[in-house]
């Protein structure tokens, strides 16, 4: 179930297991939905990516376009009200919100990620977390 204000223009998505965002990210993301109606930050793969099957690569893809796609994803309300109503009638079960604005045939516009805007999900992630954070209060950000 979703709600939000029928006088919003906007909606912003963000992970809460994504402590480190900036206004920076959040500003260009707001101003890259309002322009395209939908938007979320990204970041190039730079490692090497294998399909694998059973334990063996299958092969290795080819990252040329490849992006892990950060939030706050940023929708115009009308399109996202849209999306997440069309897939919890068809019972789509998207990993993020674009993929469910993508369903609907509505294109994403992606602005540079930040690679400090990681995705705390394991105790290896925590670890990198707690690194980020221990930087940026020796900067006082």
């Amino acid at each position: 179930v979703f709600a939000a204000s029928g006088r919003a223009d906007l909606i912003a998505i963000h992970d809460g297991a994504r402590p480190f965002l900036t206004g920076k990210l959040l500003s260009g993301t707001i101003g890259a939905a309002r322009e395209h109606g939908a938007a979320a930050p990204a970041t190039p793969v730079t490692g090497t990516v294998k399909l694998v099957r059973g334990g063996t690569v299958v092969h290795t893809v080819d990252r040329d376009g490849l992006y892990e796609i950060q939030t706050p994803q940023v929708f115009k309300a009308e399109i996202i009200k849209a999306a997440l109503t069309a897939a919890l009638r068809k019972s789509f079960e998207a990993t993020d919100d674009c993929a469910a604005v993508e369903a609907i045939g509505f294109p994403v516009h992606t602005v540079r990620g930040d690679c400090c805007n990681i995705k705390i999900t394991t105790g290896e992630d925590l670890a990198l977390a707690e690194a980020i954070a221990a930087v940026l209060d020796a900067k006082h950000i």
